[in-house]
């Protein structure tokens, strides 16, 4: 799993939906071509998989972030996927 380089100053677990939208949205640009998993966002979050995976989703379908052909392993050992802002 790759360290993340910016700490987020949000508490996403108390935040609206769109609130966290942004909030992972910008994590992710901030983690630049490196991109980050959903385990990586939740963990810099100090939140849930469950609760950032759905904001992925609706980032993918919205075509602000892509899936990349990378995979890194999750806390857990599970490979995933890894995504980059579009």
């Amino acid at each position: 799993m790759i360290t993340v380089s910016v700490a987020p100053a949000v508490d996403i677990k108390s935040e609206s939906t769109e609130a966290t939208r942004i909030a992972v949205l910008n994590f992710i640009q901030s983690q630049n071509v490196l991109g980050a998993t959903a385990d990586e966002v939740a963990a810099a979050f100090g939140s849930s998989h469950n609760h950032v995976a759905p904001r992925i989703t609706e980032l993918k379908k919205r075509g602000l972030i892509v899936a990349t052909p990378y995979r890194r392993k999750t806390r857990s050992g599970a490979s995933a996927s890894v995504m980059v802002a579009s």
